[in-house]
């Protein structure tokens, strides 16, 4: 039950009493004016009697008389002890009518008396006398009917019996009616006047009761709601704080009386317009004004009205948790959650009004975009909690190299943003850049983990002429690619014939889109044979694209297009299915080999297609060979190895290619056991001259053996090249000395000539 409901609750219960008990109540307030003012009119009653009467009788009619005064003031001294007592005041009805009772019975024996000794002016005088004594009781006795009536009655009555005696039946009748109708109007105008004390009691209890209510209903709403209210003086100086005020403050109310109100906000424009509303008494709503309490910022939300007398009175409620969700939904529509670095949104804002300025100002612009090289093999490899962490450490280093003359942002992933502006923009641009790749350079520690990484950047500068910021985005992402594209951990600038080369680049996907619909690829053979016996191994299936008016087109020109658009998917499908085709019309003795993509690896429909694909040339497993570089087992490292031992459990042989350029060698070769070691033929280049590269091929050749793999080496051009090979034990070879890569239709030739060579050997 609250504080209001309980207040009306126990104000229900007093007020019935307190309305029975008022009229007692203002006939004890009436007591001593009855007392006092009876008194004088009992002493001129006793002298006026005193001649006429039997001395004795006189007495004993001033004891009777004077008795129940004697009680009422001895009630009345009981009253004042006991006062907002209303058990006792119940109690004290009965004796005050009693009392009464006696007082009016006392009045009216003189009447009778002189009545009945036949004197008629004696008569006369008591009878006048003591129709006044009864108007006066009227007019002096409280409101309680009961306790007036109780002296009216006995009286009137008194009166018709003394008139009943002196006077005959036929003269008593009119007389008698009279006095009837004297006492009936005492009576009715008693009666009347407790009926309206009573209402008027009722009407100002009701009245105490609503203030009350509202004081109190005012008194929780401060101390428990949201809002407060306040007020201030004509000088705008707070007075009456309440308790929630004081609260939220956290003052004294001396500290807060007398207080300029605006005081108690922080220097800002939306405190100069409070105080120009409290200075020009002008009413206001929901202003919202900031304010420091303690150490923390808060904001409240005013609301006032003013008052005739100068005074403003108003509401305030707390809105600090809804600014600052409102400040936090604006800061991550404008930043990064992760780095705390501007967003893509709002460095393009800033870009756009840099460019729209310069136009006016004639400052430069530069745009530097960049990603991390290989940034995905982190993830991969070390979880995405250690790549969160390698961009925020990324981001630190940025502004640390850009310093605070750029905008710096993370757009995406690990792609970011640097914008630079002023007079030296354009040539601040590469320097910029420079400090960015040499800060990145450096190791980066991850908990226990220590990762090494670089970028590339690209830069585009407004003197390019650009005035819109998605243009000049576009620009700077070209020169990105071109940086990748040239071999990544560098920079290059923006130059118009990138456009050019990306319009290209996106004509030759469409291009390639179409070709693999239209039958434009098709697959050539390149021999791997034993170096003692001349006889041939496998073949491995390389693909050219004929285009219609670009010709043939090598692999290097479309496979890395390939893979960025999931196209190297479909063709590695055909490519297995057309290879497998042809081995299955060649000697049982001899592999083919297919090269794997790392999204190849990773797609679910690859063991399908390889199973179909055998099925339906009539191969058998052990004659397909999947080739995979170090790159497929850097990413998705256990999900790429599970499927490789899946394959493997298919009776397929796994070769590892291009062998020695990759980060972790020997631990792939530790975790999968390989069928086929491929030395890459950068290595094989400098057999002839350089002595590390002797020594690196006689190594993996050992180890290959001691493995128990089979070694091939790539790329061998020339007889010295060969005598090296065999010179360190190599077994197979691959490369031009042998046979550049066959068409399908020149393969049947090449494999008659090497049976007729074999069989001339053997002969």
């Amino acid at each position: 039950m609250s504080d209001v409901d309980r207040l009306a609750y126990a104000n229900i219960r007093a007020n019935s009493a307190a309305i029975r008990l008022e009229p007692v109540l203002d006939d004890f307030r009436m007591l001593p004016r009855a007392v006092l003012g009876g008194f004088p009119t009992i002493l001129f009653y006793a002298a006026l009697l005193w001649p006429h009467e039997p001395h004795w009788l006189v007495l004993a009619w001033l004891a009777a008389l004077l008795t129940p005064l004697a009680g009422c003031h001895l009630l009345w001294m009981q009253w004042r002890k006991r006062q907002g007592d209303l058990e006792w005041l119940a109690w004290a009805r009965k004796p005050l009518v009693i009392l009464s009772l006696l007082t009016g019975f006392g009045w009216g024996a003189p009447v009778v008396v002189t009545a009945l000794k036949g004197e008629p002016v004696l008569f006369c005088i008591t009878m006048v006398v003591g129709a006044g004594v009864l108007g006066g009781v009227n007019s002096s006795k409280g409101s309680y009917a009961p306790a007036t009536l109780a002296v009216i009655v006995p009286g009137v009555l008194s009166g018709l019996v003394a008139w009943a005696i002196f006077l005959g039946p036929a003269e008593f009748a009119g007389v008698a009616v009279l006095t009837v109708i004297f006492g009936a109007f005492l009576c009715t105008a008693v009666i009347d006047r407790q009926r309206k004390h009573v209402a008027q009691f009722e009407a100002r209890e009701g009245q105490r009761l609503s203030i009350e209510t509202v004081r109190l209903l005012l008194n929780d709403f401060q101390e428990q709601a949201a809002d407060w209210l306040w007020r201030v003086d004509a000088q705008g100086r707070v007075f009456a704080p309440g308790f929630r005020f004081r609260q939220v403050t956290g003052r004294s109310v001396d500290d807060l009386t007398g207080l300029p109100f605006a005081d108690l906000f922080d220097e800002s424009p939306e405190r100069a317009i409070l105080e120009n509303h409290l200075d020009s008494r002008t009413p206001f709503r929901n202003l919202t004004v900031q304010l420091t309490i303690g150490a923390e910022k808060r904001w409240w939300t005013l609301s006032a009205r003013a008052l005739d007398n100068g005074e403003m009175h108003g509401v305030a409620s707390d809105v600090t948790a809804q600014k600052r969700a409102e400040e936090r939904i604006s800061y991550m529509a404008h930043f990064d959650g992760l780095t705390e670095l501007s967003n893509r949104f709002r460095f393009n804002e800033c870009l756009q009004r840099a460019l729209t300025g310069r136009l006016v100002d004639s400052e430069d612009v530069a745009v530097l975009c960049l990603d991390l090289d290989r940034f995905k093999a982190v993830n991969d490899t070390l979880g995405h909690p250690a790549g969160d962490l390698l961009l925020r450490q990324v981001a630190r280093r940025i502004e640390l190299a850009v310093g605070a003359e750029g905008l710096i942002a993370r757009l995406g992933g690990d792609e970011f943003a640097v914008l630079l502006c002023g007079p030296d923009a354009a040539s601040r641009a590469e320097p910029t850049a420079q400090r960015i790749i040499a800060e990145l350079a450096e190791p980066f520690h991850l908990e226990e983990h220590q990762v090494l990484s670089s970028t590339s950047i690209g830069i585009a500068t407004s003197i390019d002429g650009c005035v819109d910021a998605a243009d000049m985005m576009k620009m700077a992402d070209l020169a990105l690619y071109a940086a990748k594209e040239q071999g990544r951990n560098r920079l290059v600038h923006y130059t118009a014939g990138m456009e050019t080369q990306a319009r290209e680049r996106r004509e030759l996907e469409i291009d390639l889109r179409r070709g693999l619909g239209n039958g434009e690829f098709e697959l050539l053979y390149q021999p791997q044979v034993d170096i003692e016996t001349g006889a041939i191994a496998c073949y491995e299936a390389l693909v050219r694209w004929n285009h219609p008016t670009r010709g043939t087109i090598l692999p290097g020109s479309f496979i890395d297009m390939a893979e960025e658009t999931g196209l190297i998917v479909p063709l590695g499908q055909w490519v297995i299915r057309a290879a497998t085709e042809a081995a299955g019309r060649w000697p049982d003795d001899v592999r083919v080999a297919v090269n794997l993509s790392p999204a190849q690896l990773r797609d679910p429909g690859l063991l399908p297609c390889v199973i179909q694909a055998m099925a339906s040339a009539g191969l058998s497993a052990n004659r397909l060979e999947l080739e995979i570089t170090e790159s497929v087992l850097l990413e998705d490292t256990e999900d790429n190895l599970a499927t490789l031992h899946r394959l493997r459990d298919l009776g397929l042989r796994i070769s590892l290619d291009d062998f020695g350029t990759g980060y972790s060698s020997l631990n792939y070769l530790r975790n999968f056991p390989f069928d086929k070691i491929k030395i890459d033929r950068c290595f094989i280049e400098g057999i002839e001259e350089r002595g590390d590269c002797q020594a690196i091929v006689s190594a993996m050749i050992t180890l290959a053996e001691d493995l128990g793999m089979v070694i091939t080496a790539e790329g061998v051009e020339t007889v010295e090249q060969l005598e090296r090979l065999r010179l360190h034990g190599c077994r197979q070879i691959q490369g031009y000395l042998v046979a550049r890569p066959l068409s399908a239709a020149l393969l049947d030739a090449h494999l008659g000539l090497v049976n007729e060579a074999m069989a001339r050997r053997a002969g």
